[in-house]
């Protein structure tokens, strides 16, 4: 008796169990495939992430030099780095669309925090941002009271800030490798269970890691350009600081220390400053800084007219900077320029045109004599910076130096004033005192004979002109006190005087000056007597009834109460 046929997929427990076994199977298969797929998306993304979350400590650095040279006048754009901080973070922060090339705009979706410690990092992160921010606005919108204090306090925040971003990315990182961890783990299961599919996604993940190592190396690239990009900023802001602070005398020093710094920063053989005269004909090397084993050449580059070197000098006022890799590669109309170069043994040099109140007025270069050198634009960046500190300095100095040249002009417009002003008094005290003496002497003559025989009209018109002579002696005296005041010469001779009798010797004496105008004097009872020099008093209170007398019309009544 044959035995029933079954199916090729059986009906018995084993074929259902083959079955079931095989569906099961496949599905992990494509669970695992899943999985793999999604984790490598996954690390994609990290590290899309971790760059970001990198890139936040050197923008959060770049931003604080950018702030710093802002306050000292130098444009830059800080507002820009401060808005990819904040957006980067937001993102970070809540997931979302974040930049990742600022230059082409590609934007990447971000995911929320994947831990709890990575959200608490990011918002430590932001709310020290919203200090740094408000900090800093209040620092560049103030007018510097307390300069350092607000410096130190911000500097402060953004050492906090670096700090947090620092951790940021240590446990973005470190998440980063527990996912690489668990994919291994699983990788190495599927290579167990399926050897062809395990070889297969073997050679997917090392195609991943190959691109994940090629980020990395992109990411170790954009750092180490904005590490230098920082470097520079940083030696900029302390160049600046350095020429705030200066002291003009002190400006030469400066200058040399300044070209040694940048010299040796960018790995240069010469570095040096050129200044063209106002007539825009000639120019003078007047600073330099050369390497160990380069030859000086200020002493020779003196004088040099800028119409012996054309293509050169039309370069400085087209341009806002030049270079020349190759010296050797120069073209035929810069045949002069070449040869001037050669012989100074340059091979490659940039320059920088330094332009003050829109005018031409020197240039600052980099000399490469051992070898070619290209200069990027971060190094002609840092070029044009401190072209224009130096010009700062210049125009300060100028400045400054007119000052002294307009107070020096004042000074001896005010000693010629004094010497004629002597000159005068001379003239008053010795000219006029010894004819009104005279006068003076011939007058009593006069009045003693007129009590004889001349009548009283006589009388009267002679000791009217012989006061008036007194009164001329009085203006003579005055002009010497007035001398003697503000020489500081002055010393009063004082002693006990009765106010009645200085104020009638002071009408006395201007007694035929008020002509039709009445005179009330009320000075009360029991006046004591005064400690004071007499005759400068009564002096006081002539000129005091003579301008009286002066401005006030006929027929007034002139008091002294």
């Amino acid at each position: 008796m044959k035995p029933p046929e079954r199916s090729w997929l059986g009906t018995g427990s084993i074929g259902r169990a083959l079955m079931v076994l095989t569906t099961v199977f496949i599905l992990a298969l494509l669970g695992i495939l899943l999985y793999t797929i999604t984790t490598i998306q996954n690390q994609k993304l990290d590290s899309v992430t971790v760059d970001l979350a990198g890139r936040q400590r050197m923008l959060s650095q770049r931003l604080m030099n950018e702030i710093l040279l802002t306050s000292q006048g130098i444009p830059t754009d800080y507002r820009i780095t401060q808005k990819m901080l904040t957006q980067t973070l937001d993102a970070l922060l809540v997931g979302g669309q974040a930049v990742m090339n600022p230059e082409s705009g590609e934007t990447v979706a971000l995911p929320s925090p994947p831990s709890r410690e990575i959200l608490q990092a990011l918002g430590e992160q932001h709310t020290l941002m919203a200090e740094f921010i408000q900090r800093a606005d209040t620092f560049l919108k103030s007018d510097h009271p307390g300069y350092y204090l607000e410096l130190d306090g911000l500097l402060a925040v953004n050492v906090r800030l670096i700090g947090v971003a620092n951790k940021a990315v240590k446990l973005y990182s470190k998440n980063s490798q527990e996912k690489i961890s668990n994919m291994i783990v699983w990788e190495s299961l599927i290579g167990i269970l399926v050897i062809p599919f395990g070889i297969l996604m073997t050679r997917q993940v090392k195609l991943a890691n190959q691109e994940l190592e090629h980020e990395i190396q992109e990411r170790s690239r954009i750092e180490t350009a904005l590490r230098y990009r920082i470097e520079i900023e940083n030696l900029v802001t302390n160049l600046s600081t350095q020429f705030i602070s200066l002291e003009t005398q002190d400006l030469d020093a400066e200058i040399n220390r300044a070209l040694e710094t940048i010299g040796t920063f960018g790995v240069v053989d010469r570095s040096y400053v050129f200044i063209i005269d106002d007539d825009g004909k000639t120019m003078n090397n007047t600073h330099e800084w050369c390497q160990t084993g380069i030859e000086p050449q200020l002493s020779r580059l003196q004088g040099l007219r800028m119409h012996d070197l054309p293509w050169l000098a039309e370069r400085l006022i087209s341009g806002p900077f030049f270079q020349i890799s190759s010296v050797d590669n120069l073209p035929p109309e810069a045949s002069a320029e070449k040869q001037e170069f050669q012989r100074q043994q340059i091979q490659s040099l940039v320059i920088v045109p330094m332009v003050l109140r829109g005018k031409l007025f020197g240039f600052l270069g980099l000399d490469s004599v051992r070898h070619e050198k290209i200069w990027s634009e971060e190094d002609i960046r840092l070029l044009q910076m401190a072209g224009e500190i130096f010009v700062n300095g210049f125009e300060r100095q100028e400045v400054e130096e007119s000052l002294r040249k307009s107070e020096a002009a004042k000074v001896e417009a005010f000693r010629q004033s004094d010497a004629l002003k002597t000159a005068l008094l001379s003239l008053v005290s010795h000219e006029l005192r010894t004819p009104l003496t005279a006068i003076k002497a011939s007058i009593a003559g006069l009045i003693e004979l007129s009590r004889q025989n001349a009548s009283k009209v006589q009388q009267e018109f002679l000791q009217g002109i012989n006061q008036e002579i007194d009164f001329l002696n009085g203006l003579v005296d005055n002009l010497l006190d007035m001398s003697k005041v503000e020489a500081g010469t002055l010393v009063p001779h004082r002693e006990w005087h009765l106010l009645e009798d200085l104020v009638e010797g002071a009408i006395r004496r201007v007694e035929m000056s008020l002509e039709s105008r009445s005179l009330q004097v009320n000075l009360g009872e029991k006046i004591s007597p005064i400690f004071v020099d007499g005759m400068e008093i009564q002096q006081v209170l002539i000129n005091l009834l003579d301008n009286a007398t002066k401005y006030s019309p006929p027929g007034s009544l002139v008091s002294i109460v």
